[in-house]
């Protein structure tokens, strides 16, 4: 047998672990951009309950409450607004004037006076427990869930509209 055939003959299981090995990396870079693409897209739907919940706050400021439901209201997909590991808070740059809705819990007061015009309003959707399903990317950011926020800030622009 020639020198080169059997250095050949050697070299037969080098391109099978070349691959293997090559095809579980993009397989993990392929399922941790969908991950990331989860992240992104459950992001979008928090910033857009978000801003629902600003605008409606923007002419009808009086009611926390209805702030609050606006904002769990504005979608049920990709992430269910009403689930208990996500948190509404409005706040308003009034001093002792702030909302916040824990779980299925509101601790709102109706009665408070309402901000005027001008004022700013801050409604903030968080995620706290969004899971990633990439097995080796929970131990690189320091556990399988990560949390999620998104902030709107806007500016009231009535306070007769709702009563």
């Amino acid at each position: 047998m020639s020198r080169k055939r059997k250095q050949m003959l050697h070299e037969r299981g080098q391109s099978l672990v070349e691959f293997a090995v090559s095809f579980l990396f993009i397989v993990l870079i392929l399922v941790a951009t969908v991950d990331f693409g989860r992240a992104f897209f459950t992001f979008l739907a928090m910033r857009d309950a978000a801003q629902e919940g600003a605008v409606y706050a923007s002419i009808c400021p009086r009611n926390g409450a209805d702030i609050i439901d606006r904002s769990r209201t504005a979608s049920r997909w990709p992430v269910d607004l009403n689930d208990a590991n996500i948190s509404v808070k409005v706040t308003y740059q009034v001093p002792s004037f702030s909302c916040t809705d824990l779980g299925a819990t509101h601790d709102c007061d109706a009665t408070l006076p309402a901000p005027n015009p001008g004022t700013l309003v801050v409604v903030e959707v968080t995620h706290t427990r969004f899971e990633i399903t990439t097995p080796f990317l929970g131990s690189i950011l320091g556990g399988q869930t990560i949390p999620i926020r998104a902030v709107i800030t806007d500016a009231v622009l009535r306070n007769d509209l709702c009563n």
